[in-house]
């Protein structure tokens, strides 16, 4: 009898350790230069996070700024003086993750700067490589993330839309250029045109 007894209060304790630990993870967010914080005072923190809950999203209160979580994906031309600035007044009062994306081809891009900005602030991106581009705009509000994310993955819980790339105007960035870029988060739809073969905005 006291075997069984044992055996329950221990199979409970663990329960009880795991739905806490789950709860910390996905319910309390961190910034990330806390984050940060932790990995240089404990250089094995992240491979450590990654195979204790290696399913696990977590939130993140970023600051408005660079995406630095995804280092390594973002390149910068430091001769270019040029900049791009991203403006959010978006009317669902929402914050905004930014990619700016380099037209490869008709409908090819691939990512050239990433960044997020919160509701009713303003950021500016810089040294950016010449080329034409087009802005592609994620709005909502509590930004998650796995925490092993080499992907660069992650969304927002709620009120999240997407302004497409294919509602973008083009822009020109040259080495001296200067943009601006304001959110609103206005409905806009997408629609394939079959005569043209490619995406369309309405």
């Amino acid at each position: 009898m006291k075997f069984f007894l044992t055996l329950i209060l221990i199979v409970f304790t663990r329960l009880i350790s795991t739905a806490q630990n789950l709860y910390v993870q996905e319910n309390h967010p961190i910034t990330a230069s806390d984050f940060y914080t932790k990995t240089k005072v404990d250089s094995s923190f992240i491979s450590k996070i990654n195979r204790k809950y290696a399913n696990t999203w977590m939130y993140i209160d970023y600051n408005t700024g660079d995406d630095n979580y995804c280092k390594g994906h973002d390149t910068y031309h430091k001769k270019n003086k040029n900049s791009f600035t991203i403006i959010n007044n978006d009317i669902t009062k929402t914050d905004i993750w930014v990619e700016l994306l380099i037209i490869n081809g008709q409908n090819s891009h691939s990512i050239g700067r990433k960044c997020f900005v919160k509701y009713n602030e303003s950021f500016t991106l810089k040294n950016l490589k010449e080329g034409l581009y087009n802005i592609e705009v994620i709005h909502g509000n509590n930004w998650k993330q796995p925490l092993n994310n080499s992907g660069c993955l992650g969304r927002f819980a709620i009120n999240e839309s997407v302004t497409s790339w294919v509602c973008s105007k083009t822009y020109n960035i040259e080495r001296f250029s200067h943009h601006k870029y304001i959110s609103l988060n206005e409905k806009h739809n997408t629609h394939y045109d079959k005569k043209f073969k490619k995406l369309v905005c309405d």
